[in-house]
């Protein structure tokens, strides 16, 4: 599934996406449909920058173990 990571703190966008927690409730969603197999956030820029502290908030709630190396 792709995130737009790109709209967290972009004052054109809603208000929704003028909270950090907003992309992690996109995760917490996604979560309750098992066809979604995985996340992948735009842009790759955006992940180092974190602009609103949105990609660390996302870390903090989805991303606590080490993820597991492909097979």
């Amino acid at each position: 599934m792709g995130e737009a990571l790109y709209k967290a703190g972009d004052p054109a966008q809603p208000a929704a996406w003028q909270e950090p927690e907003e992309l992690s409730r996109h995760l917490t969603l996604a979560g309750e449909h098992p066809q979604v197999g995985g996340h992948v956030f735009f842009s790759g820029k955006e992940v180092t920058e974190d602009r609103i502290g949105a990609m660390a908030r996302v870390v903090a709630d989805h991303y606590q173990a080490p993820a597991d190396p492909p097979r």
